[in-house]
């Protein structure tokens, strides 16, 4: 794979973040580095999945809203836009970002 910036190959090392072990391919001229889309995904699932708190409903002009764990600030930004999927049966969110 070639650095869409220098034009020069990538190389490909091993590295582990969060006890997972992925491989990231690295530009040796300018020092940008990539992971592919799969360990990005594992990453992400890894992170999320470490999270468990529970939060209280505030009120929002005329709607309600849930604050989220300052955790998730590595992965959501102000101004993000989520999909949000909520289950009545199992009284049950899930945001996926959009």
């Amino acid at each position: 794979m070639k650095c869409g910036k220098c034009r020069v190959n990538m190389r490909e090392r091993p590295e582990e973040r969060m006890g997972l072990k992925i491989t990231v391919q690295e530009c040796p001229r300018c020092g940008k580095s990539l992971i592919s889309m799969d360990d990005a995904i594992r990453l992400q699932q890894r992170a999320l999945s470490r999270i468990e708190d529970v939060r209280t409903v505030v009120s929002v002009g005329n709607s309600i809203g849930i604050t989220l764990p300052a955790a998730l600030k590595k992965i959501l930004k102000k101004g993000d836009k989520v999909h949000l999927i909520w289950d009545m049966d199992a009284m049950e969110a899930k945001l996926a970002k959009a």
